[in-house]
């Protein structure tokens, strides 16, 4: 039972007989029903509070000589940690250069929790590949740092990083973050900014363009490697970024994100300076905001 309604009636005999039912336009809400003779209110539905979490509707009380009166019902769902947090993207690659500076930036993992409040609040930790401690991740905002510098002898590092909400649960799946170490010779693309924020309206069209950012090689790259590459991620609502490039030999064209290397989008974007892989850029945090 989730509540109880009363009305009285001062007739006497059969007209005395309340009868109640959800006002009109109100059966909707399958999930509650009103035992007509007794006014209880109960779930007849499994309830979820990340869909809905406040229900109101009337409840007729009508006698049987046809007067009625209307109580109005508000329910309000409360919230039980149902969810577990879910990284999305779950793998990371990033490109560190050897000998990089301690407390560089790495990447930054991202989960989200559908839950609210408490139950909703993200923590982060590296549970596995971090055995000489070279790297940390910040617990509140999922960046990763270096405490130490890298060096060749080990050319890769494979993070798992967990999330764990408030109320305890933890992701069913772990981040994979590879780090991949790269000649410190290597220059990669840079961005012209390392952050960029954009804002958005929620009924913002289908394929309407909310942001750019651009990452370019530098000269001595260009001049080392014959050709130079410019990216430009256009960020649309509703589908995943496009992406242009323009090349010294070719001109610019239009590439498929998801051809990108395993580039990935949603809070970070990646550019790539070449087609070796190690040349990779670091993300930076392209957050769009309401």
């Amino acid at each position: 039972m989730a509540h109880l309604v009363s009305a009285t009636d001062p007739d006497c005999g059969v007209n005395a007989i309340v009868n109640y039912t959800m006002g009109d336009g109100f059966g909707k809400y399958r999930e509650f029903e009103v035992n007509p003779s007794s006014g209880e209110i109960c779930i007849s539905a499994a309830l979820d509070h990340e869909k809905r979490n406040i229900y109101e509707f009337p409840i007729l009380a009508t006698d049987r000589g046809g007067l009625s009166t209307t109580a109005m019902v508000k329910i309000q769902v409360v919230d039980v940690n149902d969810n577990r947090p879910t990284f999305y993207p779950r793998e990371y690659n990033v490109s560190l250069r050897e000998r990089e500076t301690v407390n560089s930036p790495v990447v930054v993992v991202v989960a989200t929790d559908k839950d609210a409040g408490k139950y909703g609040t993200v923590r982060y930790a590296i549970v596995a590949g971090n055995e000489e401690g070279l790297f940390r991740v910040e617990m509140s905002s999922g960046e990763v740092f270096l405490t130490q510098p890298l060096t060749r002898a080990r050319m890769a590092h494979r993070l798992n990083i967990s999330a764990t909400d408030g109320g305890g649960l933890r992701s069913a799946h772990d981040a994979e973050v590879l780090v991949t170490v790269i000649d410190s010779s290597h220059q990669p693309p840079i961005f012209e900014n390392n952050r960029y924020l954009f804002s958005v309206r929620e009924d913002a069209q289908r394929n309407s363009v909310i942001g750019t950012v651009s990452a370019s090689s530098n000269e001595e790259h260009l001049h080392h490697h014959g050709r130079w590459l410019r990216l430009i991620v256009a960020l649309t609502a509703g589908k995943s970024p496009a992406l242009e490039y323009s090349n010294e030999n070719t001109g610019t064209r239009g590439k498929e994100y998801a051809a990108l290397m395993h580039e990935h989008f949603m809070k970070r974007v990646g550019g790539v300076g070449n087609v070796d892989p190690s040349h990779q850029a670091h993300r930076m945090t392209a957050a769009p905001l309401r």
